[in-house]
């Protein structure tokens, strides 16, 4: 190896240490310390090795059944609301010519606010007693509308769920309209010369030509989904009983109101699981879609 080989090493290997340590630092010395936790019984003192236990306790307590089946139906939500209309929306912004930067900023002004504030808003506009969702709903005749949204177990599930994808569906609408920006405007010249329609375009032309914005939008959507916290802390706190409760919410409330840290890790644990389950399973059906 040359002088000039030997200085480009030396170089990228100096660039590369401080990223490496962050990485290390911040991710994967949490996870292996969260993973050690998961097996011992520790509320801020000693730490003790209990094997499986906090796992066995886990799998058979009814607040992690419903906090599952509340995290994967708000996956299932995101994946087939917030990304079709994220796309849709990105479309109609890359054809639209006049008030494109109004319209764009307005999409996305909702992702800059912090979950906290938007779960706070929607708390108040959503309130029995004062909230202008239902008042509206009583002036015009339409009681049967004004529904207790956040204090009845039937509807709260769906009262946190649609403010997280309000809130965050401008990014996703950011990544396909720049994917979409991407085309060559070669391509929809010649469509449009041929006569495709405005959907044709978007159904057959556009969507088949950023579909690897489209594997991170869903990526992006199934791994937000399982860390949900801020937005349904601040409407419900996972109430009424668990009617509520996400993932990140038990691990929350296990941690930092029981003080059994062991047992918040493993819940901790489990998210990441279900992270890189759904994420393989994901990219696998992709690739057996497109025949790869």
């Amino acid at each position: 190896m040359n002088a000039f080989k030997r200085r480009k090493l030396r170089d990228a290997v100096l660039f590369s240490v401080p990223g490496f340590l962050i990485f290390t630092i911040f991710m994967l010395l949490p996870i292996f310390l969260s993973f050690y936790y998961s097996f011992t019984n520790w509320s801020g003192g000693d730490v003790t090795f209990i094997g499986l236990k906090n796992f066995r306790e886990m799998f058979t307590s009814s607040e992690y059944h419903i906090a599952i089946k509340n995290t994967f139906f708000f996956v299932a939500l995101s994946l087939f609301v917030k990304v079709p209309i994220a796309a849709v929306l990105a479309f109609l912004l890359y054809r639209t010519v006049r008030g494109y930067k109004v319209f764009r900023t307005v999409i996305f002004l909702p992702v800059i606010i912090a979950p906290i504030a938007i779960g706070m808003m929607f708390s108040i506009l959503l309130n029995a007693d004062i909230g202008p969702v239902g008042q509206f709903f009583r002036n015009i005749g339409l009681k049967q509308f004004d529904i207790v949204w956040l204090s009845n177990p039937k509807y709260v599930l769906w009262a946190v769920c649609i403010p997280q994808i309000w809130s965050n569906i401008g990014l996703h609408v950011t990544l396909f309209l720049a994917g979409m920006q991407s085309v060559s405007e070669d391509v929809i010249e010649s469509a449009k010369i041929d006569g495709a329609t405005s959907g044709i375009i978007f159904r057959k032309i556009m969507l088949p030509l950023i579909t690897e914005i489209s594997q991170v939008s869903i990526i992006m959507t199934i791994t937000g989904a399982l860390k949900s916290f801020g937005i349904p802390w601040a409407m419900t706190t996972g109430g009424p009983g668990n009617a509520s409760t996400f993932f990140s919410i038990l691990m929350f409330t296990k941690a930092f109101e029981e003080s059994r840290f062991g047992y918040a890790s493993a819940v901790s644990i489990m998210i990441l699981f279900y992270g890189m389950m759904f994420t393989v399973a994901f990219k696998w059906i992709y690739k057996k879609l497109l025949g790869d």
